[in-house]
């Protein structure tokens, strides 16, 4: 390399450091890392938590009592909320989660002290009719239906399912869905985003492990692929972030042809920490080149399952016309 090259190595690398020093400060002033009060804040807490309690609800065995710490701490947040119309609907996700974890707990015959403290919120609740949260149910004919349908009914329709059939040969299908998903768009055709497939039951439960996020059904996983994003054609701090924007679109892609092609899916996050994160790409052989996208569990759901209804916020709150 001669002189001109290297500084003008040295030069790109400290703007790429800038350009992270940026993001870190921005990141540390407006998530809630530090950040802990604010109507914004109580809102985005309130559908994590409730979207905890419908995961819990659609795991093949719910365990009585579960996530008691995340429903006390979800019942402050209610008691908490300012009444005022923007919060309607999350006040309403937050008490409808409770309102699904209480009839369960009830089907069972399940007391204690946490859902005595549920049973004194839903006290002011009019009805449990057309809960917008909790879980519901899918049949056998649905995958044979996403398969007809329209793209915008297909996606209004895909659900994150954690139930699958341990019986199936589902490869032919995946091998479509990719050839699919190879068609999503990439940043000057760069097409670097990778798929690596896991069909050991051994090997998916020790990977799912350092992921962290499928206790209650990492036994039923047939098949796990973890979606990464080569960085070695990316360049400079301006395209920092880009290798995430590229393999998300793959990732989506990838889930709705699986739909399309009567399979089901569950993404899971791979947002880890250091340690974690080279942990991984040691236990599953990946280049530390490739960062982590997601993980995908994949296969043939079984035939009469329970989906979290995962409802979504009002459109007004996500548009926003300039």
């Amino acid at each position: 390399m001669d002189l001109f090259s290297f500084l003008r190595s040295v030069r790109a690398s400290w703007k790429a450091g800038l350009d992270y020093v940026y993001d870190y400060l921005r990141y540390l002033r407006c998530s809630r890392t530090i950040k802990k009060k604010g109507d914004v804040i109580v809102r985005n807490e309130i559908l994590i938590l409730s979207h905890a309690i419908e995961k819990g609800l659609s795991l093949p065995e719910p365990r009585p009592g579960f996530g008691e710490i995340k429903v006390l701490r979800l019942i402050r947040l209610l008691e908490n909320l300012n009444q005022i119309p923007e919060n309607t609907f999350f006040h309403r996700m937050g008490t409808d989660a409770l309102a699904a974890y209480s009839e369960f707990h009830e089907d069972i015959g399940h007391r204690s002290p946490v859902a005595d403290n549920v049973q004194s919120l839903l006290a002011s609740r009019c009805t449990k009719e057309d809960l917008i949260a909790g879980t519901t149910r899918l049949d056998h004919t649905h995958w044979d239906r996403q398969r007809e349908r329209t793209f915008s009914v297909m996606a209004k329709n895909r659900h994150s399912v954690r139930v699958f059939s341990m019986t199936q040969n589902c490869e032919r299908e995946i091998e479509k869905a990719l050839n699919v998903a190879m068609r999503a768009p990439a940043q000057c055709n760069r097409q670097s985003s990778r798929v690596h497939l896991f069909v050991d039951r051994e090997k998916i439960k020790k990977l799912l492990e350092i992921q962290g996020g499928a206790a209650g059904f990492m036994d039923q996983v047939p098949y796990l692929a973890i979606i990464t994003n080569s960085i070695d054609g990316w360049n400079g701090g301006s395209q920092r972030n880009q290798p995430w924007v590229d393999g998300s679109l793959f990732a989506m892609s990838f889930m709705y042809a699986l739909e399309n092609q009567g399979l089901a899916s569950c993404p899971l996050n791979l947002a880890l920490g250091r340690k974690r994160d080279h942990l991984l790409h040691k236990k599953a052989g990946i280049p530390e080149s490739e960062i982590f996208i997601m993980m995908l569990a994949i296969g043939q759901a079984e035939a009469d399952i329970k989906v979290a209804k995962s409802s979504r916020i009002p459109l007004d709150i996500v548009r926003k016309w300039h």
